[in-house]
């Protein structure tokens, strides 16, 4: 039926303002003069040269797909900045720590819609640090730092000041990424379908990196535009649907019932944004989501790492480090001399750099990044001798 037959619980109330806020919040991306001054900044003409020679190794690539590769690999590296500690402005230092929170007082922080305000303290000289977690666009393009809501906000800003169809992608155990929509093939007549991409960690179209890499527990995956709200949890599970019903009611409170008429609701008021109210995508996607598991069996799930993205105490501290350093942690043991650890390490695939998971062994603190395919050694000594 249209109408659900009961009344919401208070925590299915909360979970619909929670959403519901976050659709208001990335309306004013849309504002024409805001993604002018995005795509000002935007080294166009740079990421043009690199998708060319990135064309000629994959010449079966679509151009507007190797556009938006380049796109991503410049806002992780280029453009935006990981927050994880304040830095404190008279010793030039991120020694700090965080004693607490409040709303945006400020002006900078109420017109940059920071209705939070983290408060650091710098443990060398005690000076007070304010670090506003910014939600407008401008204050994101001003700033350029922030953690992953800011990160998948701001690059939604600029996928569509690139011209991109985007989404930003609310996550409920605290992560947020996008979605973009391109073409599969080179082709003129090639269907297009809507590709993972998390800015944080600079991956596209690895949608399992979350349950099977970072080793998170996926709930809801809301895809929110200014003209459509849709549940594409099942691109990122490979849970059945009985399954992920039952952890959204033992862990938040959110009935099927209830979460399907939200999203329902919600899409209907948004959906005449789009011109025509053209989404081609439906059917197609439609058949993606409710064949999932069939679908997901693309992915090699073996080489998804843990995450990148965040100081290795933090990542941590989130159980978000995934199987390498789990493993690692479990093996360290085993590793008693330089010789030992040379044994243990086999690099069988040399052309591709460092080969696969299970050629690989990890020892202290160090880990894989999957991103640019290295060997990421901490300041812990064990990483270092």
């Amino acid at each position: 039926g249209k109408t659900m037959q009961r009344v919401p619980t208070p925590q299915e109330r909360q979970f619909s303002a929670n959403v519901s806020g976050q659709i208001s919040a990335l309306q004013h991306f849309e504002d024409v003069e805001l993604q002018a001054i995005c795509l000002s900044i935007i080294p166009e003409d740079t990421l043009k040269e690199r998708a060319e020679q990135r064309s000629m190794q994959k010449p079966d690539e679509p151009f507007t797909k190797l556009m938006f590769l380049e796109l991503l690999y410049w806002f992780k590296n280029e453009f935006f900045k990981w927050f994880d500690r304040a830095e404190c402005k008279i010793c030039k230092v991120t020694d700090s720590q965080l004693v607490g929170t409040t709303h945006g007082t400020t002006p900078e922080e109420i017109s940059g819609r920071a209705s939070r305000v983290e408060l650091w303290l710098c443990n060398r000289c005690r000076n007070p640090i304010r670090f506003p977690r910014f939600n407008h666009g401008s204050a994101l393009l001003t700033s350029r730092s922030g953690r992953c809501g800011e990160w998948a906000q701001c690059f939604y800003l600029c996928c569509l000041a690139m011209g991109y169809k985007a989404r930003y992608i609310m996550e409920f155990s605290d992560h947020v990424w996008n979605e973009v929509y391109l073409p599969i093939t080179n082709q003129p007549d090639s269907p297009w379908k809507w590709y993972h991409a998390d800015s944080c960690e600079n991956a596209f179209d690895k949608p399992l990196t979350y349950e099977s890499g970072w080793g998170k527990k996926i709930s809801f995956c809301i895809g929110i535009s200014n003209y459509e709200v849709i549940d594409v949890t099942n691109r990122y599970t490979n849970l059945k649907e009985d399954a992920i019903s039952q952890r959204r009611l033992s862990g938040f409170g959110i009935s099927k019932e209830f979460y399907t008429h939200l999203i329902r609701v919600l899409d209907n008021k948004v959906k005449g944004n789009i011109e025509g109210g053209n989404r081609e995508w439906v059917d197609s996607e439609k058949k993606e989501l409710d064949n999932y598991l069939e679908y997901n069996k693309r992915y090699d799930v073996a080489s998804l790492g843990g995450r990148t993205s965040g100081s290795l105490e933090w990542r941590q501290s989130r159980s978000e480090t995934g199987a390498l350093i789990s493993s690692s942690q479990n093996n360290k043991k085993q590793i008693k001399s330089y010789t030992d650890w040379m044994k243990l390490t086999t690099y069988k695939n040399l052309k591709d750099g460092l080969g696969t998971e299970e050629d690989r062994f990890y020892v202290g603190s160090c880990y894989f990044d999957t991103s640019n395919r290295s060997v990421i050694l901490t300041e812990k000594r064990n990483d270092q001798t």
